[in-house]
């Protein structure tokens, strides 16, 4: 009888729906879109609608989006797969408290590394300050290449202010400008780079200090 049920499956019967191998795709998947779409977002990605750079067909909202809405499903992946692997999960946990208790070499290196790294993000250390840095040369660059030839009417109307807003925004930095003004004009006049008149525009404060 067994050999006949043998027999039957290997003739074409349907395997049953698979969780594990599921959910594990999943989180290979989602992992691999959301590291993708952070890379783009990082490089920055939402100055590149303004020189018709759209990678793969997808404007920087669309990115934005899919980012987020890819990083909820990616959540819940690694929330179900803890679940269905819960038994062996509690076990290892186990394990690895014994092995705490001794002060692993390992584990003391891991920890320090992710302590380390949650002090430079508060107090602004490297490599945090180095990355985030680096990040607002881009910034700079690509907000310098795509707007330069813009007014500050059309900075306002990319944003959605009204352009009285953003010359009133200016002028708390000392910044005059007049609405058909080329922002590349405004920043060679106030000394401000095209990034931090953007900055100021959406009411935040500017990189460079005065």
């Amino acid at each position: 009888m067994a050999v006949l049920r043998r027999q039957k499956n290997e003739s074409g019967t349907r395997r049953a729906f698979n969780w594990r191998v599921f959910v594990a795709d999943l989180l290979l998947w989602t992992a691999f879109i959301d590291v993708l779409s952070g890379v783009f977002l990082y490089s920055p990605g939402h100055f590149a609608h303004s020189l018709g750079v759209s990678p793969l067909g997808i404007a920087f909202r669309q990115w934005a989006v899919w980012h987020t809405v890819v990083g909820f499903l990616l959540t819940f992946a690694i929330v179900y797969h803890a679940v269905l692997n819960w038994r062996p999960l509690v076990t290892y946990i186990k394990q690895r408290a014994r092995s705490i208790v001794m002060l692993r070499k390992e584990f003391l290196a891991a920890f320090s590394i992710v302590a380390y790294l949650t002090l430079a993000t508060v107090w602004y250390w490297p490599p945090v300050s180095t990355v985030w840095d680096f990040r607002t040369t881009l910034n700079g660059v690509w907000a310098y290449r795509a707007w330069k030839d813009e007014t500050v009417r059309d900075l306002a109307k990319m944003r959605r202010l009204r352009v009285e807003q953003v010359l009133a925004r200016f002028r708390k930095y000392g910044i005059e400008a007049a609405p058909e003004e080329k922002l590349a004009e405004v920043a060679q006049r106030s000394g401000y780079p095209i990034y931090d008149l953007y900055l100021i525009a959406r009411g935040r404060e500017p990189v460079i200090r005065r």
